[in-house]
């Protein structure tokens, strides 16, 4: 027996040609837990490991589209009414200096009719951390809590009441780690305002810092994450958004769009840069790759040396309505969070099912060379060589992980089953379809064509018997005492 598990990258459980006692083990120690995919791949690779033999594919709904006429259909689904987390987030944010951490979840009904569930938090042990909130959610409809946790608060389970799918009754959230990013201005006073990054107070860098979580103004040189100047850093550790000095006034030209935009850079994403005024030197010319251009002439470019980057405007503030549009504070979180997703530690602590994790090193020299990293949860040990970018893909279990090294937590992590398609129950259905292409017929067929094959190698090797056996009596070998024996020439031999 194999048995052969869907996913969206399946995966052989049992065998190839498992004994029946050892797929039964197997079966019994799975348990599923994949977002939704095609069953494709599964179903081409138990074909392929079947052989012409019987294939039965077990699913949760009965559809003559899921698998090819050669395979059995056996579905043992039910409709049911189902409640599901449909979201649950950690959110820090700094206030006065002091990290205050709010938990949100969202409650989602894949029923006919209101359902009333109880929303609980627990910790890793299990021990229940505030009391149960009642929540009646409409048919269909979603509903919401927050809860203040602790500054210090651990890993938090939070989770609703059984019902039809345990798997996504519970989330499972993990501490973020601080993840501060220092941001720095060196422009003129007149600039800076210019640019609309200060507090209405005189604060410097207030609203900017306003945009996001876990931004500070930097404290002192080698803090500097992210800096706005005319002339860029040469630290390695900061990435630089230059200004380049412009000509006079009169050496403007204003581009009203549309702009050639490179939407895919994550530093533009969700912005249309539509609407605007863009007023620029066109006798300037930015060095690094455009993400933004007005036809031939690049307005913003990016250049990339290591983990270093120099972000050109050709931009003049005191003409342009760009720092006025919606895309300006959209430029800048996104210039926040991509600088922040490549400090050194975890890119994210909080996954959904499958979603790899990712480690960002920082190596010391006084390190063993040697510990691997360990990724320890849900009754599994992975290891990865010591390296400064670590990967581990496929996390397929919900629940709590940690990442160590050298015997040391480096982070802690929750993994969570989210997904509205599996979640809703309603549309599942059991019943069988057979095969309308028997194994047997394919198996008969292979059998004839082995033959087939067989008999022309056999007929191939008595025709070149026949015409080297000819050759040979017309033209005999001259005698040789190395000759072998019994009228037989070496190259018939061969043959």
């Amino acid at each position: 027996v194999s048995l052969v598990a869907s996913g969206p990258r399946p995966r052989t459980i049992a065998g190839p040609a498992a004994y029946p006692e050892e797929a039964l083990q197997a079966l019994f120690e799975w348990r599923p837990a994949a977002l939704h995919h095609d069953l494709a791949p599964t179903v081409a690779l138990a074909l392929q490991l079947a052989g012409g033999g019987r294939v039965l594919c077990v699913t949760d709904h009965a559809s003559d589209d899921d698998a090819p006429a050669e395979v059995e259909i056996a579905a043992v689904g039910e409709s049911l009414d189902n409640l599901a987390i449909a979201s649950a987030a950690r959110n820090v944010a700094l206030v006065d200096g002091e990290r205050r951490e709010r938990l949100f979840v969202t409650v989602a009904s894949y029923a006919d009719a209101p359902r009333t569930t109880h929303v609980r938090l627990f910790d890793e042990a299990g021990v229940e951390l505030s009391a149960p909130r009642e929540l009646t959610i409409p048919a269909g409809a979603r509903e919401s809590l927050a809860f203040d946790l602790a500054s210090d608060a651990p890993s938090v389970a939070v989770c609703i009441d059984t019902d039809a799918l345990a798997i996504d009754d519970a989330a499972y959230l993990a501490p973020r780690p601080p993840r501060v990013v220092g941001v720095a201005c060196d422009l003129d006073d007149d600039t800076r305002a210019a640019l609309g990054l200060d507090g209405r107070d005189g604060q410097p860098l207030a609203r900017w810092i306003a945009l996001v979580d876990e931004a500070v103004v930097a404290p002192d040189p080698d803090a500097v994450h992210v800096l706005l100047t005319r002339t860029p850093s040469s630290a390695a550790n900061t990435w630089s958004v230059v200004f380049q000095p412009l000509r006079d006034v009169g050496e403007r030209k204003d581009f009203i769009g549309p702009f050639l935009v490179e939407r895919r850079h994550p530093l533009l994403d969700g912005a249309t840069l539509e609407g605007l005024v863009w007023s620029a030197d066109p006798a300037l010319r930015l060095a690094g790759s455009p993400l933004v251009s007005a036809g031939n002439l690049p307005l913003l470019t990016e250049d990339r040396d290591g983990s270093r980057r120099v972000l050109s405007f050709d931009f003049d503030p005191f003409r342009s309505s760009l720092q006025r549009s919606p895309d300006w504070p959209i430029f800048l979180a996104n210039l926040v969070e991509e600088r922040r997703s490549e400090l050194p530690g975890a890119v994210a602590t909080n996954l959904t099912v499958g979603a790899p994790f990712t480690w960002r090193a920082t190596l010391r020299a006084d390190d063993d060379a040697n510990a691997p990293f360990q990724l320890r949860g849900e009754g599994t040990l992975r290891e990865h060589p010591a390296r400064d970018f670590v990967v581990f893909d496929e996390l397929e279990r919900p629940g709590f992980y940690r990442l160590e090294r050298a015997s040391r937590v480096l982070a802690q992590i929750g993994v969570t089953f989210q997904d509205a398609a599996e979640s809703d129950l309603r549309a599942r259905s059991s019943g069988t379809r057979t095969a309308t292409i028997a194994a047997g017929t394919n198996e008969a067929l292979e059998s004839r064509l082995d033959l087939v094959l067989l008999l022309a190698i056999a007929a191939l090797a008595v025709l070149d018997w026949y015409v080297l056996s000819r050759a040979a009596r017309r033209s005999p070998a001259p005698q040789d005492e190395h000759a072998p024996r019994g009228g037989v020439t070496p190259h018939s031999e061969v043959a």
